[in-house]
């Protein structure tokens, strides 16, 4: 095998890639970057059995093959080499790594010992802009469950309905869900790992303008196409929580708050709440105005900020890091808050835009309030 590549190329390639290399296995094979020539293209692959890539670049190729080599000596080669092109040869078991002065020569495996990534058996496809999915990962996955013995919640959940797919994450203390519009005649439900989807989100970065993410569907896997990238990842085996029944269908209470004055607000309060007794905030929603106020072993704080308030006045608590997690990604001038009572959840919506709601329970009020 021999061939010539741009280095920036080979290296962004290299990055993304890592992501999906094994950093802990018993399987030292997964250590490895693997490699072939195809036509005109440069193969790469990697993955530790849970979630894989294989991206393809533009190579000059002289001569066809295919070799494993390690992921990280081969990728931190290639990322400390000046940006020109690359002559890479294998052959006799090694891997020849020349660019201008400078050069490296690796011991490969046998590519016959290699796990490669599983074959899908498509059962639906849709499409969607990256960048309108690069949005949707954010705006939801921040609110999934971190406690990776709970495999539904620390997952995605994919809700997909004719002309309308859903994007859920929770925990047991709130909800994001962003729903957008597509032409379509697919129905299912799928459930992916989080950890899945933060690398994905991560590749999404690199995406060029106006690009589609085409998504793939299977029964046991689902894979996400982006130009020349294909990212898989195993889907998960569980059942997940109804959510929509936790979804509040009605308020007694509304109030509309510029989301900056929000947001900085509940920063400032955030900064007692670890030596406060019960790590909430106290919102007292009266007449005009939020009162937000926390007492703590260290000190007290108090502000108050002006809204517009419909339906009756509230007292409750919350814990601020769950608003500050959902305020950090919201894009809106203004937000609404649905109340209920101060022992339901808060439903949040984003002003004129009814795509994306967050729900957060409160938590209970002290008897001093």
């Amino acid at each position: 095998m021999k061939f010539k590549v741009n280095q920036k190329e080979l290296a962004n390639a290299l990055t993304l890639l890592q992501r999906c290399v094994a950093a802990r296995t018993t399987k030292d094979i997964l250590n490895n970057i693997y490699i072939e020539t195809v036509q005109n293209k440069l193969k790469l692959i990697a993955h530790n059995m849970k979630i894989g890539m294989e991206i393809y670049l533009d190579a000059t190729i002289e001569k066809e093959g295919s070799t494993l080599v390690s992921a990280f000596l081969f990728t931190d080669f290639i990322k400390k080499l000046p940006n020109a092109e690359i002559d890479i040869e294998y052959k006799n078991d090694k891997i020849s790594i020349n660019s201008l002065n400078s050069n490296l020569n690796l011991l490969t495996e046998d590519v016959r010992d290699y796990p490669f990534l599983p074959k899908l058996e498509i059962n639906e496809s849709i499409e969607i802009p990256a960048v309108v999915l690069n949005e949707v990962l954010n705006m939801t996955l921040f609110a999934a469950s971190t406690d990776e013995t709970k495999v539904n919640l620390n997952s995605l959940f994919i809700d997909i309905r004719k002309d309308e797919i859903s994007f859920v994450c929770l925990d047991y203390f709130r909800i994001a869900m962003k729903s957008i519009k597509i032409s379509n005649e697919v129905v299912g439900e799928y459930l992916i790992p989080l950890k899945s989807m933060q690398e994905l989100n991560k590749i999404l970065a690199y995406s060029k303008e106006n690009t589609n993410v085409k998504i793939n569907f299977g029964s046991k896997n689902i894979d996400f196409c982006i130009n020349d990238i294909r990212f898989t990842t195993n889907l998960v085996n569980a059942q997940y929580m109804k959510y929509k029944d936790i979804i509040p269908k009605n308020h007694e209470t509304k109030v509309t708050i510029n989301t900056r004055m929000f947001y900085d607000a509940l920063e400032r309060a955030n900064l007692l709440v670890n030596s406060s007794d019960d790590n909430s905030v106290r919102f007292n929603i009266i007449d005009e105005r939020m009162e937000l106020s926390i007492n703590s072993k260290t000190g007290n704080f108090f502000e108050s900020l002006p809204i517009k308030l419909e339906g009756v006045n509230l007292t409750i608590a919350f814990v601020p890091k769950y608003w500050l997690d959902a305020l950090r990604v919201i894009d809106s001038e203004e937000i609404i808050l649905e109340f209920n009572s101060n022992i339901r959840p808060c439903m949040v919506k984003i002003k004129e835009n009814e795509e994306f709601i967050y729900i957060v329970l409160p938590t209970k009020l002290r008897d001093e309030d």
